[in-house]
């Protein structure tokens, strides 16, 4: 758990600054003189997720602007039943497309055009049915959803029943879909054919003007169990009931029949919920009280499930009394070349002692003016980064085993910082892996290449894989430091002439209890950047995924309170890696800061989740 929480606040230390290009081309049809055009750009070799997308009327130009260097598909698709959607250049499914590579050397890609033929007899199937509730009564206004598994994953029609209960889905562009409907309070989530997760769900193949009409759609009533229990706390070996504590679970396998509760403890601190089947991960909270998980855990991290698919009693919890917390603050100003910076800040404070797992983030006023409080005394250090600045150590070091401790009891202020905004006007790209003494790769590591004059010029942070990258590096003699807090730091000299590689081996300087400072080989879930930046539309969320089964799968943001804030990725997934990504753009607007997870399921269940810290 140590380390883990070393790489949520390290990962911070990540920079944003994308090498970034563009795409344009010309959608043109036959047939009629204007049709609406969606036009998808897709990550390559992983077109499920889509990056970016655009609609445009036929005949027009379309451009897409500030795309990281990478490989990607172009998709065009639209509605209307008389075109069939296409990649680049005429090919329908994404392993015969062409692929369009955007780097220094070639960063602004033109002539991507599309010539679409009308179909005058349509290529649109149709599926209709009813939707039945208890005793074949009908559901009016429910959602029935038909989605493309990832082959055509984003084609997705959305219809409400009607008042008999019959739905129809008209003008369906060919493919394969999962048909499901919206969850309905009191019973089973239903995926066709008559199943209630996606993993046992029946895949529905249309071919041009098919049309499944009669289907009838039964829901099943939800089985419920009663769960209670005690919370009690410690005083002088004694315990005592606790009332007037919130006791909370959720299941996050949202494909399943897990959902969530709240219930409130009694005078003798008892509690009592009927809850339906599923994984429940369980937590109670109370004023003047550490939060406690199921068994006896402090964090997420440390909680094991419970599963709940019968009537159970004495799940108890016993409370640690908080000590009250001594008034510690920190505080400073960061300016730019003696002015306000006009933008926030992230401020990183970090316990010094690699044993304690105490870290805190705040983001700074735009006059620059930062403030923490409730911070246990001790030593820690202080790190300042922006998006266009390497992570400085205070008071203005780049190199971590050069940073000066800050000793921090009662109200510490005048921790400042100057920021020194990077110069970048080459084309000149630096790559490489980092890797510890063990050959592991190690993430979280600052790359920061340093000119003759003293001033930084460009930077990578390291990812799970230990891959960094470095970019619009001028020709010229460098000093390059690779610096990771617990790790001796190195620093060689390299003079840059044109696009190369450099790898660092590093050595953790003090040896922990605990050395799961990355995930391991088979862990199942990493996400890079992370923390991540929810302000630069400019950045992805690169999420990488490791199932263990092939089946269907969703993945999915959930809050810390088993909320879901977004459904990421519906569909197939075999048993190898795979990579999808997040766009800051798309759905993160309203996402408040703070710690969230990353879950992938699997029939139903949740198989691993991933904590991730997002930054507005």
């Amino acid at each position: 758990m140590r380390r883990r929480m070393k790489m949520i606040v390290f990962f911070l230390l990540m920079s944003l600054m994308l090498t970034a290009g563009s795409i344009t081309g010309n959608i043109a049809v036959t047939g009629v003189d204007s049709v609406e055009f969606s036009v998808l750009l897709m990550h390559h070799p992983y077109p499920s997720g889509i990056d970016s997308s655009l609609v445009i009327n036929s005949g027009d130009n379309y451009c897409f602007d500030e795309v990281a260097f990478g490989t990607y598909l172009v998709y065009v698709m639209t509605y209307s039943p008389h075109y069939l959607p296409k990649f680049y250049d005429g090919a329908i499914e994404p392993d015969d497309a062409v692929q369009i590579v955007i780097n220094g050397s070639n960063p602004d890609v033109t002539g991507i055009d599309f010539l679409l033929e009308y179909l005058p007899e349509g290529i649109g199937c149709e599926v209709s049915g009813q939707v039945l509730a208890t005793d074949n009564e009908p559901v009016e206004g429910l959602e029935v959803r038909l989605y493309g598994t990832p082959n055509c994953s984003w084609f997705q029609y959305i219809v409400e029943t009607g008042a008999d209960g019959i739905f129809i889905i008209p003008d369906i562009i060919p493919g394969d879909y999962f048909l499901w409907l919206e969850y309905l309070e009191g019973y089973q989530h239903y995926f066709w054919e008559d199943a209630h997760n996606l993993m046992n769900a029946d895949i529905i193949t249309l071919e041009a003007g098919d049309v499944m009409s009669g289907l009838e759609l039964q829901l099943v009533p939800l089985p419920s169990q009663t769960i209670s229990g005690t919370v009690r706390e410690t005083d002088g070996g004694n315990e005592f009931p606790v009332s007037g504590a919130l006791v909370s679970g959720y299941a996050m396998n949202c494909w399943g029949e897990g959902e969530y509760f709240q219930t409130i403890t009694d005078e003798y601190g008892h509690y009592n919920a009927t809850v339906t089947h599923g994984m429940y991960w369980l937590y109670t909270t109370s004023q003047g009280y550490f939060d406690q998980y199921w068994e006896g855990a402090g964090s997420f991290d440390d909680a094991t499930p419970l599963h709940i698919n019968q009537d159970l009693t004495d799940i108890d919890f016993v409370l640690t009394s908080i000590e009250d917390p001594a008034d510690n603050s920190i505080s400073g100003y960061i300016s730019a070349e003696g002015e306000e910076p006009g933008f926030p800040c992230l401020v990183i404070v970090i316990a010094s002692d690699e044993d304690d797992d105490w870290s805190e983030v705040t983001e700074s006023e735009s006059s620059g003016y930062y403030y923490i409080d409730e911070i246990p005394a001790g030593e820690y250090y202080v790190v300042m980064m922006t998006s266009a600045t390497p992570p400085v150590y205070y008071p203005e070091g780049y190199d971590w085993e050069n940073a000066e401790i800050v000793y921090i009891e009662g109200d510490v202020t005048g921790i400042d910082f100057e920021i020194e905004n990077m110069t970048q006007n080459g084309v000149i790209i630096v790559e490489g892996n980092i890797t510890s003494s063990g050959r592991d790769p190690v993430a979280g590591v600052s790359v920061i290449f340093i000119n003759e004059q003293g001033f930084p010029v460009s930077y990578g942070i390291s990812n799970s894989e230990g891959d960094y990258s470095a970019v619009s590096i001028e020709t010229g003699n460098y000093s390059v430091l690779a610096s990771k807090a617990f790790y001796e730091s190195e620093n060689v000299e390299l003079s840059i002439t044109n696009n190369s590689s450099l790898d660092f081996i590093i050595t953790q300087s003090v040896t922990a209890e605990d050395d799961d400072s990355l995930p391991e080989v088979n862990s199942n879930i990493r996400c890079y950047p992370n923390p991540f930046l929810l302000s630069n539309s400019r950045s992805n969320l690169s999420i990488q995924l490791y199932p263990q089964t092939a089946g269907a799968t969703r993945i999915s943001l959930y809050n810390l309170r088993g909320q879901l804030v977004e459904n990421i990725f519906t569909g197939w997934m075999e048993a190898e890696p795979q990579t999808i990504s997040w766009s800051a753009g798309t759905g993160s607007r309203d996402i408040p800061s703070g710690v969230y997870l990353i879950s992938m399921e699997q029939s139903g269940t949740v198989q691993s989740a991933q904590k991730l810290l997002l930054i507005k």
